[in-house]
């Protein structure tokens, strides 16, 4: 049965990206196979009981929330199947409970399911089952990393939106729910002095010319020319099928010692360095994952030549464009030279390379 809701004024931050053992590859392409087998590995074992008579059962019945932070737990198990997306799985038969949300003015909202206790699914229609604006399986986060969350769904003033709690397949349980406005990731902001990565935004059917190393063909790179990058990632549609853009950067040191690289970004990210080979892909430390907002570090040899590598921890709902700030310390890297857009926004300096 649903648990009493609560609305408080702070919501969980700094859940920690647990990344499910299938995503431990510099692939950009989503390996649906490998994915279902972690998945159906990590059930929860909960079935379905009889439906009991409980509001948010339908979109009819959704419970409103009618004020930001938002934040409930709940129990699916009692529910019935009643609605379903691919995202990017397909024939799920798991209960589901609704809520419902109408903007008084435009805004960005966050869905947050990172401390649920089984493997959720969680999506948002716009006025009417079926339109749907968002969609996610596995974030990377919770105490599996198959929970779920979606950030900067836009949602506008005068529609009502309906968010759906489901699980993969069929599986149900325990699960918290956080609904709030997003607030934009401060430490990505891009610092004065910086290199920029000068990628162009990703998109359906995108192909990486820029520097998606062993996943483009030919292989393509960026240079580490000084200790600060400002970058941009995102997930994609190729062909119909998940992908997300990879980002591949050549690191030559001198000296001895050991440096640190380290990334922080407004989306689920991973890090890792690299041996300079794409054949085979030999990972020399991480790969590390962070949640939305966490900075995380790899460290290398100084007097190397090694690949740096970043991406998102997921294959999909991190809007094309979004940022992260890549910095390294250590073997002899040189700071970066102020530049002359120093009183720009990140978004203004990204607009004088287009």
């Amino acid at each position: 049965m649903r648990r009493t809701a609560i609305v408080v004024a702070l919501l969980l931050l700094g859940t920690s990206s647990i990344a499910p053992a299938y995503l431990d590859t510099t692939s950009n392409a989503f390996d649906m196979d490998a994915a279902i087998a972690a998945k159906n590995a990590n059930l929860s074992g909960n079935t379905p009981v009889e439906p009991a008579a409980e509001g948010g059962e339908t979109i009819g019945t959704a419970l409103d929330i009618t004020l930001l932070p938002y934040c409930d737990s709940g129990n699916t198990c009692n529910n019935i199947n009643d609605y379903d997306v691919s995202c990017p799985y397909t024939g799920s038969l798991s209960p589901d409970v609704v809520y419902k949300y109408s903007p008084a003015v435009n805004e960005l909202i966050d869905i947050d399911m990172c401390t649920s206790l089984y493997d959720t699914k969680v999506y948002v229609y716009a006025n009417v089952a079926g339109n749907l604006v968002a969609c996610n399986d596995d974030a990377g986060c919770g105490i599996t990393g198959f929970q779920s969350k979606v950030s900067n769904v836009p949602m506008n003033a005068g529609n009502t939106y309906y968010i759906i709690v489901d699980g993969y397949l069929g599986d149900c349980g325990d699960y918290d729910i956080c609904v709030s406005v997003h607030q934009p990731c401060t430490l990505t902001e891009c610092p004065p002095a910086h290199q920029l990565e000068n990628e162009p935004d990703c998109g359906v059917d995108y192909v990486d010319a820029t520097n998606g190393g062993c996943n483009s063909a030919p292989p393509v790179y960026s240079t580490v020319t000084c200790n600060t990058i400002c970058g941009e990632a995102g997930t994609y549609l190729y062909t119909g099928f998940q992908y997300r853009d990879t980002d591949w950067y050549v690191l030559t040191t001198t000296g001895t010692g050991v440096g640190t690289v380290s990334v922080v970004a407004d989306f689920p990210v991973q890090l890792a360095v690299i041996n300079p080979s794409c054949s085979p892909i030999s990972i020399l430390c991480g790969s590390v994952f962070g949640a939305e907002c966490q900075p995380v570090s790899c460290s290398f040899n100084c007097g190397t030549t090694v690949w740096i590598f970043v991406a998102p921890s997921v294959f999909d709902g991190v809007p094309c464009g979004s940022k992260y700030l890549l910095t390294f310390s250590g073997c002899g890297i040189e700071p970066c030279p102020t530049t002359a857009t120093e009183s720009t926004t990140w978004g203004q300096v990204k607009g004088l390379y287009r």
